[in-house]
């Protein structure tokens, strides 16, 4: 289930635009937030995404909250920044422009449930149909850094639990 932007916030997102000609790819992050997260409730989480939006802005000084996307526990999609915007949490500005950034709502040592799993792969799939995206990188690929976390780099890292095929693998008629 997909979660509009308006569920969490009522600020626009001042963020550019993403180039759809740049964009070859998704990052995965998560909070880096000891203890569980992920089996908040909606309103809860509501209020953590907010609370982030405002850290990102507020103090850091950044256009909107970082990532376009957030996935929970349950297999919600949250619409963030959204996919139509660059990322502003991959580290670099050659890594915000080529791909969007995914943010995994869960704890340090928490581990990715099947709905999560699942809910990734459909916010990825929302980048590919729209860019044609074939790469999910964990955050550490451009930046020195433990993000992900250890299970989901794990699940990135085994070559299956993440792996998507392009549009035209998916669907043959898509030229």
């Amino acid at each position: 289930r997909i979660i509009p932007r308006s569920r969490w916030t009522t600020t626009k997102s001042n963020a550019p635009a993403a180039r759809a000609a740049q964009i070859n790819g998704v990052a995965l992050h998560h909070p880096g937030t000891p203890g569980t997260i992920g089996i908040e409730t909606e309103a809860a989480t509501a209020a953590r995404l907010e609370g982030y939006r405002r850290q990102h802005v507020n103090a850091n000084g950044w256009k909107d909250i970082a990532y376009n996307v957030a996935v929970d526990q349950r297999g919600n999609v949250w619409t963030l920044r959204g996919v139509s915007r660059q990322s502003g949490a991959n580290g670099t500005t050659a890594a915000n422009r080529s791909h969007g950034a995914i943010l995994l709502l869960i704890g340090n040592n928490e581990a990715p449930s099947q709905a999560m799993i699942d809910a990734v792969l459909y916010a990825v799939r929302l980048w590919d149909a729209r860019y044609g995206v074939t790469a999910v990188r964990p955050h550490s690929y451009f930046v020195s850094t433990a993000c992900p976390g250890t299970t989901a780099r794990r699940l990135l890292n085994d070559g299956r639990t993440f792996y998507v095929k392009t549009a035209r693998e998916r669907w043959p008629d898509v030229k």
